[in-house]
């Protein structure tokens, strides 16, 4: 989908959504990015005006997202807003980077996908990083000296299990010990039962 709009004597940009086809949010973004499009350019007192261009793609496809990608810029989008995960999002970034277009991410948090070969990467949302510091903070309040770490098997929580690792020790030194750590599917929507019982087998291993 695209909107655009330029005053007289104006200038118009077009902003690029890059959007996964397994989105959960993606019917809320078919109202809420022409909605947030159209509030701007009615408010806009600098004759400046913004237009939405929209491209989907597969997430489990680098082809489907360096074809959406490269259409976004074809159509002359100055951004690109993605609301997908750390994973896509690294990725997304590297493309676009090549091309000096800004990205900016909604939602990734994975403390390693900001790196100094992805200056065009803005991240909107906190990263990992708190929320395992405020984890550890919680081990230490309750005096709890055993953990055991359930996580995706993507590189999103590869990287958040092995950040965690390395601030635990830093902090606690060998105060605390990780039991165990177990990875569970996380392809398409994960199977409710098959992550009951991975949590059962963690319980089990206690």
């Amino acid at each position: 989908a695209e909107t655009s709009s330029a005053s007289k004597g104006g200038k118009s940009y077009t902003i690029g959504f890059l959007i996964g086809n397994r989105c959960t949010h993606r019917r809320a973004l078919d109202y809420l990015i022409p909605y947030a499009i159209q509030t701007f350019n009615n408010k806009s007192s600098e004759h400046i005006k913004l237009g939405a261009l929209v491209r989907n793609y597969d997430e489990f496809s680098l082809h489907s997202l360096m074809e959406a990608s490269c259409s976004l810029v074809e159509n002359g989008a100055v951004a690109v807003i993605s609301p997908d995960g750390s994973y896509n999002v690294g990725t997304q970034a590297d493309i676009l980077g090549e091309l000096k277009i800004p990205l900016i991410s909604a939602v990734a948090t994975d403390p390693h996908i900001k790196r100094a070969s992805r200056k065009n990467l803005l991240l909107m949302s906190p990263g990992d990083e708190y929320q395992s510091n405020a984890i550890i903070d919680l081990l230490r309040f309750y005096h709890w000296h055993e953990v055991s770490l359930v996580a995706s098997d993507t590189n999103y929580g590869i990287n958040g299990i092995n950040f965690f690792q390395q601030l635990l020790t830093l902090k606690t030194g060998t105060d605390i010990a990780i039991k165990s750590i177990t990875f569970f599917n996380a392809v398409g929507h994960p199977d409710p039962m098959g992550f009951k019982n991975t949590l059962k087998n963690v319980k089990r291993s206690l």
